[in-house]
């Protein structure tokens, strides 16, 4: 797979990860009054053996996994650029000699 391939598959897998938290975050959260004039909200219904606190963490690790591997990705498309462009400037050199 080449370089560019990787870093949208890596930068899809981030988008992806994020709605995925956001989602999570947003179904889990408790219960909040808007404003005195509203009733009380209804109890936020729990599933029985599901920690939700850990999940919105495992989920950031996840974010945070991948985004060291775009910048990893990013780091070799920078160290390839600069292979080629080292290679057409000592081309061009040449041919300016010659």
């Amino acid at each position: 797979m080449d370089i560019i391939s990787q870093l949208q598959e890596q930068v899809n897998l981030i988008a992806h990860l994020a709605f995925n938290t956001i989602g999570t975050l947003q179904r889990d959260a408790p219960p909040n009054r808007l404003s005195p004039n509203y009733p009380e909200p209804p109890p936020h219904p729990t599933e029985d053996g599901s920690n939700f606190s850990e999940q919105p963490k495992l989920m950031s690790a996840g974010l945070v996994k991948a985004a060291k591997q775009v910048c990893s990705i990013l780091a070799k498309v920078k160290k390839e650029m600069s292979a080629i462009c080292s290679m057409s400037c000592t081309f061009v050199q040449r041919e300016l000699d010659d």
